[in-house]
């Protein structure tokens, strides 16, 4: 037979027809009595009435109604309307979610989410995606149950494996300038400029994909880099600024200058907002195109130099650049100056600084091209 409700101060503690005991605690914000559940024992009843009224009194306290959402319901929203995102890092979001987060903890309650089930959750990721991709998942997990916390839909995340986030990138090969010389070569000519401007200017492929003729300053042989052009997962094209710090002038060897004016003269169009790099039919390239010819320019070169490393990607040309510029003698802000890894606030420090050393860097890389070519 259910009993009286036993009032405590902050909660009360009741027995019910069913046997069970149930457990309210009394919100400070709204006064009114809040459910915790049902328990087997009063004892149990006592210690969920006791953790909540600690949390009442500590401003942690959340309604267990609150976080009856699914985490597919939570998470659908929070990244529809995520104010800041952008549109690859948004498509990345979604695609983690699809695959890594929510076929398996979708349809659970956010409430019921404990540590227990996270290491459950990554643990089975470490079986089926690489190490990278379940660093991801894990990171994308933490933030969105950080913003339920911050949201009131539950009082602590779940999230608690040390390192679960941590991703170690493996250093990634290098090509020397002969290689580099020789994957220009056999890449089609509307993209061998670009080979040479990934390498000796430390450009990403976005970024050598976003410049228009008004960024090639001929006389001075600088490009500005301000502005990205990337392929999302559904097909669509963006065009946004580099990386945050990312925006920056880059001096090019001459040799590559020489390569580029010709490129300007045969594939860019006359209007200063032109592209300087496109597909045959004048879209913009994007990675995909890019690596659809670099792939036979690698099998090509690799038949003749064993040495190509065969996992080279086009955008390891980029720390290829950053590379040679070390060992032509670059101090390490002044590489971090061509591979625009800065913040605003350290490029307005060292722009007027690094701009003639720039043109050196440059000067130096020409005669090592110089020297391969024999």
């Amino acid at each position: 037979m259910a009993g009286r409700a036993r009032r405590q101060s902050g909660g009360s503690i009741r027995r019910l027809k069913s046997g069970r005991w149930q457990a309210r605690v009394r919100e400070r914000a709204t006064g009114r009595y809040v459910t915790l559940g049902t328990f087997v024992t009063k004892a149990d009843a006592d210690a969920a009435l006791t953790t909540a009224k600690r949390d009442v009194l500590h401003g942690g306290f959340v309604a267990p109604e609150r976080g009856r959402v699914t985490l597919a319901e939570y998470a659908d929203d929070w990244l529809e309307h995520h104010p800041t995102l952008a549109p690859s890092t948004r498509n990345l979001y979604r695609n983690l979610l699809d695959r890594h987060l929510l076929p398996h903890l979708g349809g659970a309650a956010l409430g019921d989410i404990e540590p227990t089930t996270i290491e459950r959750w990554y643990g089975t990721l470490g079986t089926t995606t690489t190490p990278g991709q379940r660093a991801k998942a894990y990171r994308l997990m933490r933030t969105v149950l950080n913003h339920a916390v911050k949201n009131q839909r539950i009082v602590r995340n779940p999230c608690m494996i040390d390192k679960g986030g941590h991703e170690s990138t493996p250093e990634r090969p290098v090509a020397t300038i002969p290689q580099v010389l020789a994957l220009a070569e056999a890449m089609p000519e509307r993209l061998r400029a670009a080979v040479l401007i990934a390498a000796f200017g430390s450009l990403r492929v976005g970024e050598v994909a976003g410049l228009r003729r008004e960024d090639v300053e001929m006389a001075t042989g600088r490009v500005r880099v301000v502005r990205q052009v990337q392929r999302l997962g559904d097909g669509r094209m963006v065009v946004k600024e580099p990386k945050a710090g990312s925006q920056r002038t880059v001096t090019l060897p001459p040799q590559v200058m020489e390569v580029l004016a010709e490129h300007l003269k045969t594939f860019t169009g006359p209007d200063p907002e032109d592209y300087v790099f496109t597909r045959p039919r004048g879209s913009p390239l994007h990675h995909l195109y890019v690596n659809r010819f670099w792939r036979d320019a690698r099998t090509a070169v690799a038949a003749e130099d064993p040495t190509l490393p065969k996992d080279l990607h086009f955008h390891d040309l980029r720390g290829t650049g950053a590379t040679l510029a070390t060992a032509e003698g670059a101090s390490l802000k002044e590489v971090m100056n061509r591979l625009g890894h800065r913040s605003t606030r350290a490029a307005l420090i060292y722009q007027h600084a690094t701009e003639d050393r720039d043109k050196a860097i440059a000067g130096l890389l020409g005669k090592a091209i110089d020297q391969a070519k024999g």
